[in-house]
């Protein structure tokens, strides 16, 4: 697994928006990730909640998972591995409810979950078994 965080403000209100594309999936692998992810850092724990897609075997999910209470929630997606394809994935987080959605040429998809509420002190990008560019990584808060 690959990540890059950058520390922000701590917000349990902020959307986080990104753009990528796949260069390729890792030969023989059977599962990967690309996502935006959120976290609350501190030094006894914390939480984090991970909005992307996955490939596990032949299926794609848009997926979104809050660690903490290890709760998550999916919808079959077509492709979110297309090389030809631009992909926007958006993580919005209000208070208890983590939002995640994703748009391209060919699938739009959102799915959401409860969260604990907690305000978070980073962002950032993951890949796992995949290559991916990403464009842009943007927060906004209130």
């Amino acid at each position: 697994i690959e990540e890059l965080t950058v520390p922000i403000t701590p917000s349990a209100h902020m959307a986080i928006f990104t753009s990528y594309r796949i260069d390729q999936v890792a030969a023989g692998a059977t599962n990967a990730d690309v996502a935006v992810t959120s976290t609350d850092d501190l030094p006894m724990g914390g939480a984090k909640i991970i909005c992307g897609g996955s490939r596990v075997g032949a299926s794609d999910l848009l997926r979104v998972r809050d660690m903490t209470g290890a709760t998550e929630n999916n919808t079959p997606a077509m492709n979110l591995f297309d090389p030809a394809s631009r992909y926007g994935l958006l993580e919005q987080i209000d208070g208890g409810k983590a939002n995640c959605v994703v748009t391209s040429a060919k699938d739009n998809n959102a799915v959401s979950v409860d969260t604990t509420g907690e305000s978070m002190n980073k962002v950032g990008l993951l890949a796992r078994s995949a290559t991916a560019r990403f464009s842009y990584l943007l927060v906004v808060q209130r």
